[in-house]
């Protein structure tokens, strides 16, 4: 079996475990484990204890587990193929930068657009996000920060 998401696997990965005790199985990891859920929920922990391999998808990744878990890790690299035609430019001229995630707090999905913020007022830089608020909290921060941020 390979599961997605210690934690929200965790029914599944146990159940695999009791039913198939001898059969591999591994845990992808992603952010959200890493650096939220095995810090805090014992299901997620336990999902790392009954896999029998562990993937990561950056190798800092593999620092953020406890050191008895760290031989069952390994990397994978998320790649893409080159893409080998030049982008158009944007007919308004904008220089568009485009962060693809749901807004949540472990995410600091608006650090792109707080850093446009900052630049000088020749930037061409737009930031363009595709995902929603997960939250209220993070609906009324993204429409503040829309309301205050022409380059968002």
């Amino acid at each position: 079996m390979i599961a997605l998401h210690a934690l929200r696997s965790h029914e599944s990965i146990r159940l695999f475990k009791e039913m198939h005790p001898d059969l591999p199985l591994v845990v992808a990891l992603t952010g959200t484990d890493l650096y939220r859920d095995i810090r805090i929920n014992p299901d997620a922990q336990r999902s790392l204890e009954l896999a029998t391999r562990l993937i990561v998808l950056q190798p800092m990744g593999i620092v953020e587990l406890p050191k008895h878990l760290r031989a069952k890790t390994r990397v994978i690299y998320q790649s893409a193929e080159r893409v080998r035609r030049r982008s158009t430019p944007a007919k308004d001229g904008c220089f568009n930068v485009c962060v693809i995630s749901h807004l949540r707090p472990e995410k600091d999905p608006l650090r792109t657009a707080m850093a446009a913020r900052e630049l000088p007022d020749s930037s061409r830089l737009r930031v363009l996000h595709i995902g929603r608020p997960l939250s209220k909290e993070m609906d009324r921060r993204l429409r503040a920060e829309i309301a205050r941020n022409p380059r968002f």
